[in-house]
């Protein structure tokens, strides 16, 4: 699946909006879990609602089941674009579900709308990553996202 951004159908400005708020809030997300492992404060839960236009860049900046995103310049092409709605249908949920096992391993699960998602680390057990891993991953993510961003401007 992918998320088909084009200029025509929603326009720069949009989209810039759109892609400033990845960054600040995968770093929130990291920070805020960060603070829960570590046991600081007594946050047991951290919800966040927004809009599904803006559930979808965060899906496609993490590669969450594959999710990608496809700049095009073309009503034609946003016409054509695989349709989404098993990713972001109305009510989208994003979730990170933090355990720790026996050995003190702090393990995440990832639901998209209530069913399991991957991305493509190595996962300890179906569907666990370690947070270690995943928060590398997530970092490593950002980086990325940054310089598709700027490459399709």
């Amino acid at each position: 699946s992918h998320w088909n951004c084009t200029r025509a159908c929603e326009g720069m400005p949009i989209m810039d909006i759109r892609h400033a708020h990845i960054r600040p809030l995968v770093e929130d997300i990291i920070a805020q879990a960060d603070k829960a492992v570590k046991g600081e404060g007594k946050v047991c839960a951290n919800l966040r609602f927004t809009h599904d236009t803006n559930v979808m860049p965060l899906i496609s900046a993490l590669k969450i089941n594959g999710a990608r995103a496809t700049y095009t310049g073309g009503v034609e092409s946003c016409a054509v674009s695989t349709f989404v709605s098993e990713m972001i249908p109305m009510a989208a949920n994003l979730q990170f579900v933090f355990y720790r096992n026996r050995e003190g391993d702090i393990l995440v699960r990832i639901l998209l709308n209530e069913r399991d998602a991957t991305v493509p680390i190595k996962d300890v057990a179906p569907h666990f990553y370690r947070w270690e891993a995943l928060r590398d991953y997530m970092l490593g993510e950002l980086a990325m996202f940054d310089q598709r961003v700027a490459t399709n401007r």
